[in-house]
């Protein structure tokens, strides 16, 4: 199991250990999907700010590599985020 699936997993039973439905209403679901709206633009925004930044570094290039790479490692997919919604709405 990856760690994403792990955490993913984990939320979930945290969610179910405090009580919380696994069912989302629609407007929960419709909150996630203005969310990922929001954050999948500003994040290709951020994303490019920082390659411009680190053409013109010299001295941070590697840093913004290393922000970029690690962006690319912890950002949530978009589709096992849609999955994820599409399964707490069954």
């Amino acid at each position: 199991m990856s760690d994403e699936a792990f955490w993913n997993e984990a939320n979930h039973d945290r969610h179910r250990a405090f009580g919380k439905s696994n069912l989302l209403s629609d407007q929960e679901a419709a909150l996630e999907l203005a969310a990922q709206a929001l954050f999948f633009p500003a994040l290709a925004r951020f994303q490019g700010t920082v390659r411009r930044a680190a053409a013109l570094s010299g001295l941070r290039r590697q840093d913004f590599l290393y922000l970029l790479d690690a962006l690319d490692d912890y950002t949530p997919s978009r589709a096992r985020w849609n999955e994820q919604l599409s399964r707490e709405r069954t």
